[in-house]
């Protein structure tokens, strides 16, 4: 295996540039998920919204290690200037990290939802919506996770196109996958809002109780802007050269997603001041 290096004149390189973002970002992600449960640990033990916040960091961590392999094989260099054995590898890797992506982002949204139901307590409505959310998203996400294992028959073909095969048509793919994606974004953006909406507060708690959620509406404008990218990553030539652009906003994406989820670092405090400012209006 080749060793991670920088771009020359005769083989232009576009990996180091995600070895490094990649790297940082998952550190920044590690210290955000570890501050977080220092706290809760501390505080009132572990709930289901940090076990699944660590499930995510940790394979956010494979994931950035699986990438950081791939372009140690030449992702992120022209096919030409990849010798054939290390392709494959190269390739094998890339779909690793595709499965890996998925259920990163489709855990740090459970993350989010059971921490909703444990700062809005009250409302059954909101809780049902929070479930029905659960419910979808933990679907969507295995439901995507089997195309993108299979989206070549047979699977070898995925990193060997010398094989007799059939693949699927990846632009579809990740385009309808965004598509759930950003909606259940816009969602889980929208419900605390709504319901700190509809609370008796006074306006400049509300106000700050928003700013809390409202951060996480940055990663909805991480998906648009990686949408943006598939048409070009989906393109069959020079695939471990043209990749670089959607594995750079996914890597973005779903450390954005961890860190994200870590914000409201007491929830219980959160409940408890919506309940008070709520009886005492």
């Amino acid at each position: 295996m080749g060793s991670v290096g920088f771009p020359t004149a005769d083989v232009p390189d576009r990996g180091f540039v995600l070895y490094i973002v990649g790297t940082v970002l998952v550190v920044i992600a590690g210290l955000s998920v570890a501050l977080r449960l220092v706290g809760r640990y501390l505080r009132d033990g572990f709930r289901a919204d940090d076990w699944t916040i660590l499930g995510a960091l940790v394979i956010a961590i494979v994931f950035t290690v699986v990438h950081n392999m791939g372009i140690g094989y030449g992702l992120g260099k022209h096919g030409v200037d990849i010798p054939e054995a290390d392709k494959i590898e190269a390739f094998k890797l890339l779909l690793a990290a595709q499965i890996l992506f998925k259920l990163v982002l489709g855990l740090a949204k459970l993350s989010i939802l059971f921490l909703y139901l444990r700062i809005f307590v009250v409302n059954k409505y909101f809780r049902w919506a929070c479930i029905s959310l659960i419910v979808f998203t933990s679907l969507a996400t295995i439901a995507y996770v089997f195309p993108t294992i299979f989206q070549c028959r047979p699977l070898a073909a995925f990193w060997d196109r010398r094989i007799p095969h059939k693949c699927m048509n990846d632009l579809g793919i990740w385009l309808s996958y965004a598509l759930i994606n950003i909606i259940t974004d816009i969602l889980i953006l929208a419900l605390p809002i709504y319901q700190i909406v509809r609370l008796n507060l006074e306006f400049r708690d509300k106000i700050a109780l928003i700013f809390v959620f409202v951060v996480g509406g940055f990663v909805c404008l991480i998906s648009i802007i990686r949408t943006t990218t598939f048409p070009q990553s989906a393109e069959p030539v020079d695939v471990t050269y043209t990749f670089i652009f959607n594995a750079m906003w996914a890597t973005v994406e779903l450390n954005t997603a961890i860190i994200c989820a870590c914000l409201p670092m007491n929830p219980d405090e959160i409940s408890n001041l919506i309940e008070q400012k709520a009886r005492n209006a």
